[in-house]
């Protein structure tokens, strides 16, 4: 599964990265790799990001190719008016809930932070994409259970009930 990220430096992504983390184990458990991509490699940011909320593979998307491909062709961004417009309403609870989840993730006005990012789930072969998730808005992420249910489908194993209900609560205890 690949996870693009808005920025490595943006708090929201830094939340994010943190929950998808705590699933972990239970997505090696389905034979589903987990790796991150960024559209941009600021060292300072990087270093902040990883080991701290990232523990697996982080890799450079130089060209925003899976951006792209999430996209529909191309890099879904949002627009200063757009993010200034519903800042107060949308951004604000969703800022704060992020921190809660990563009190150790300060501020960050460095890099570019429009770029949206998203989830694709990939079946190795010829099967392709088997799901994907387009963030719409700063803060967008999908249901977890359908994240895990759609790796369940592409994964090359499967999740015991009790195994399923460990991979929740390991998530559930991050936004706590």
């Amino acid at each position: 599964m690949n996870r693009p990220k808005q920025s490595p430096g943006c708090v929201l992504c830094r939340a994010e990265a943190r929950r998808v983390n705590a699933l972990r184990p239970a997505l090696e458990k389905l034979g589903v790799k987990l790796v991150c991509l960024v559209h941009e490699w600021l060292k300072t940011e990087i270093g902040a990001f990883k080991p701290k909320f990232w523990s697996g593979e982080l890799y450079l998307d130089k060209n925003k190719d899976m951006y792209r491909a999430l996209g529909a062709g191309k890099v879904h961004k949002q627009s200063w008016i757009r993010f200034f417009c519903c800042c107060l309403c949308t951004l604000g609870p969703k800022y704060s809930e992020a921190k809660a989840i990563a009190p150790d993730s300060e501020p960050n006005v460095n890099g570019t932070h429009m770029v949206m990012g998203g989830y694709m789930v990939l079946k190795q072969g010829t099967k392709g994409v088997q799901w994907q998730f387009q963030e719409d808005f700063f803060g967008d992420h999908p249901a977890y259970d359908k994240l895990l249910e759609e790796c369940q489908k592409a994964g090359s194993q499967k999740l015991t009930e009790q195994e399923g209900k460990q991979a929740k609560a390991d998530r559930e205890d991050e936004d706590s």
